[in-house]
């Protein structure tokens, strides 16, 4: 046996070990009848993978915050040591940082969408990444008080990334800084990030889970656009180009769905599909003029594709990066359970929000 193949059976025995760790559905519905954030707090204290961060987020806030900011330190925690992990990999590390690093896209996101929120948005929705940890999270938020302001440190930080947004929020109007924009740009930075997909960079059967995984990120990001395009009208488009070439939906049905004229059409030729599992996420969208459930769905078919492909093959990266992306929605599932009972959202409501996929 090689010494590979041993470091191979070792990170599979510590990968199952953390998946043991996550937080079940009947955990989550614990907390959710707490009935307040205090009950919530105490769930997370009296749980030893979260009491360290629970009690040093409540040294610097309390309520939703201290969670918001528990569930950011305590992924930070696990993205040190899952990039420690990855870099013992030199067969595999190009691919596997690559993958990791889509969350540092993510906390970027989130920093444009707490710029269109102002200064009052506090910690809401910000996340953490690899290369970007809570308190240089926290220190970027301090500058992102209006999206203008927001997209200009972020090009200055990242330029490779963000170097084109200042261009493309200016050739937009002022009354159109909102959500439309902020869509705009995410479509940008997605395209920006993952357009070395198209290339498929990293062959052989061992990176066959990164390939196939890259493929629903590449839908996700045409059918994202499309969508925008139907919501918000041409000026979407600007931030677009042309589709993402290797995705399971080839360029013509995408033609045709943003030929469609409305979400009615599109959902319709959805069916013709593989993903016509989509047509209730269409819809929501349509009465929400929100983006957003289209991601959260994607987030599910990520991990239930990932999981099938453990599986197949239970020693290869799908274990790693099925394990990745529950840990992810663990801390997203945090901060909507102590936002939406913050808020006083009915219980029902809340826990519609919920991904429990462990």
């Amino acid at each position: 046996m090689s010494i590979r193949t041993t470091y191979g059976i070792y990170l599979n025995a510590r990968i199952h070990a953390r998946r043991s760790e996550l937080l079940t559905k009947p955990r989550y519905e614990e907390m959710l009848q707490c009935g307040d954030v205090a009950g919530i707090v105490r769930c997370l204290l009296g749980n030893p993978f979260y009491e360290k961060d629970m009690a040093e987020a409540l040294l610097h806030g309390e309520g939703a915050n201290a969670v918001e900011e528990a569930a950011g330190r305590n992924l930070d925690r696990e993205f040190e040591l899952l990039t420690r992990i990855v870099r013992r990999e030199p067969l595999r590390a190009e691919a596997m940082m690559y993958f990791l690093h889509r969350w540092d896209l993510a906390a970027i996101k989130s920093l444009l969408r707490r710029g269109i929120r102002g200064e009052s948005a506090g910690r809401f929705g910000l996340v953490t990444g690899p290369s970007l940890p809570w308190p240089v999270m926290e220190r970027y938020a301090a500058q992102a008080n209006t999206l203008e302001a927001t997209v200009q440190m972020l090009a200055g930080q990242f330029p490779s990334l963000c170097g084109r947004l200042p261009r493309l929020l200016a050739s937009r109007n002022e009354e159109q800084h909102g959500a439309e924009a902020v869509a705009v740009l995410e479509t940008a930075l997605d395209r920006r990030y993952f357009e070395r997909c198209a290339d498929f960079m990293w062959t052989g059967p061992r990176l066959a889970p990164v390939r196939a995984y890259l493929r629903l990120e590449v839908d996700r990001i045409n059918l994202r656009s499309m969508l925008a395009d139907l919501l918000y009208g041409a000026n979407s488009a600007e931030g677009r180009g042309p589709w993402l070439r290797g995705g399971l939906v080839d360029a013509a049905a995408l033609d045709a769905f943003a030929a469609s004229g409305s979400l009615e059409q599109a959902t319709i030729l959805l069916e013709n599909t593989s993903y016509r599992a989509l047509h209730q996420v269409f819809t929501r969208v349509q009465q929400t003029g929100q983006l957003g459930a289209l991601d959260r769905r994607f987030e599910m078919f990520f991990v239930e594709r990932l999981g099938k492909m453990v599986h197949q093959d239970p020693y290869g990266l799908s274990l790693f990066m099925n394990y990745v992306w529950l840990k992810w929605l663990e801390c997203a599932n945090l901060r909507v359970l102590a936002r939406g009972v913050e808020a006083g959202l009915p219980s029902g409501r809340v826990r519609e929000e919920l991904i429990c996929l462990t």
